[in-house]
């Protein structure tokens, strides 16, 4: 297992299981990317271990404007002024119960990059049906 030194080297799914009120068993088969089947022959003391590594985390805020996922590059939302009703219906909904749907509210704010320009980048328009699970992939 790669020893991750901050919640950036955890995928947003596994940081979405570990955030959760799953068991320790499931969290500990997310966070090592191995199965519960494979977790349940660890001991106590090594969920335990793995666990308190994981708490141990350093949260780093790195805001990304923009981030390659599967081939795709994904821009963050390059003007709040043409975020439709839509959207911000959306993201209040996903934010209410963040952790759950934070790969949805992830869909809304990131979108794929159709044309890019230096600095500057147009996205993708917000549809409804972005595939959110994508971005339980991306980096925390």
């Amino acid at each position: 297992m790669p020893n991750p030194k901050n919640w950036g080297d955890l995928t947003l799914g596994q940081l979405q299981i570990a955030m959760s009120d799953a068991s320790d068993v499931v969290k500990t088969a997310s966070l090592l990317r191995i199965s519960e089947a494979k977790a349940r022959e660890l001991t106590p003391d090594e969920i335990e271990s793995i666990l308190g590594a994981y708490n141990g985390l350093k949260e780093e805020a790195v805001h990304r404007k923009t981030f390659r996922l599967n081939g795709t590059e994904y821009g963050f939302i390059p003007d709040w002024s043409e975020f439709s009703v839509g959207e911000w219906i959306d993201c209040e909904k996903y934010q209410a119960d963040f952790w759950p749907n934070a790969h949805r509210l992830m869909s809304i704010l990131y979108r794929p990059i159709r044309i890019k320009g230096g600095d500057r980048y147009v996205i993708a328009k917000y549809t409804a049906k972005e595939n959110a699970d994508a971005f339980k992939e991306m980096p925390a």
